[in-house]
């Protein structure tokens, strides 16, 4: 027995979203054996196309779609670097915690010294 398009339809959305997450895993081993393992159902769903599946087809490959997408999330998970809370992160001397310049660079009078001083450079050239 077939099943209906609508099922086909919902396999091509979740391969479609596992491969947006895939790729913004970083670069490594496991990454690049999840993206062959969805590159195999892709071309399966692809199929169903032109010659619809029949239920029991259907669910299986549901359940390995459903079990890439817990091992794409675990793999997320364990890629990600530990983030330490802003007011721990490394200061340099004359920065602010997040990384830009500290208060006497935000003044606008400086940023108008700047600008007039590089528009006399372009009038001297």
């Amino acid at each position: 027995m077939s099943v209906d398009m609508g099922i086909v339809q919902t396999a091509e959305d979740l391969v479609g979203m596992l491969r947006v997450r895939l790729r913004r895993l970083g670069a490594s081993v496991e990454r690049r054996k999840l993206e062959a393992e969805l590159w195999t159902y892709r071309k399966t769903v692809n199929r169903w196309r032109t010659v619809a599946p029949r239920e029991e087809q259907a669910r299986a490959l549901f359940d390995l779609l459903l079990d890439l997408e817990a091992r794409t999330q675990r793999c997320a998970i364990a890629s990600k670097p530990p983030v330490a809370p802003r007011h721990e992160l490394p200061t340099v001397p004359g920065r602010t915690a997040t990384g830009t310049v500290g208060p006497v660079a935000r003044t606008p009078q400086s940023g108008a010294r700047r600008s007039a001083r590089s528009a006399a450079t372009r009038r001297s050239s």
